[in-house]
């Protein structure tokens, strides 16, 4: 069993006017190792996949939803089927075309 300083750790460094700040993001082993198998069948590395990640964060306006653990999100459980509302089921944007890897 790795200890806890040999597991991974990432953090966003960023760079401006000379400063440097570096913010830890506390990510779970599972979630890396989600990261590094969905990298790997994009043909990128862990770092590029979440620049892209942060890139279309920014570019799709989800900032607050992101960082605001009380932002209001769409329970799936609790929301009715498409035939109860009788439409059809809006298509969620996947990974890919938020990131616009094909």
């Amino acid at each position: 069993m790795k200890t806890p300083n040999q597991c991974p750790r990432f953090a966003i460094r960023m760079k401006y006017r000379g400063g440097e700040r570096i913010t830890p993001l506390p990510l779970t082993q599972d979630m890396i190792r989600q990261l590094a198998l969905e990298a790997e069948f994009r043909g990128l590395n862990v770092g590029e996949l979440v620049g892209g990640l942060v890139r279309a964060t920014i570019v799709n306006n989800l900032v607050r939803q992101v960082l605001d653990p009380r932002a209001k999100r769409p329970d799936p459980v609790r929301q009715p089927t498409a035939a109860q509302r009788g439409t059809k089921k809006p298509r969620r944007k996947s990974l890919g075309s938020l990131l616009a890897i094909h």
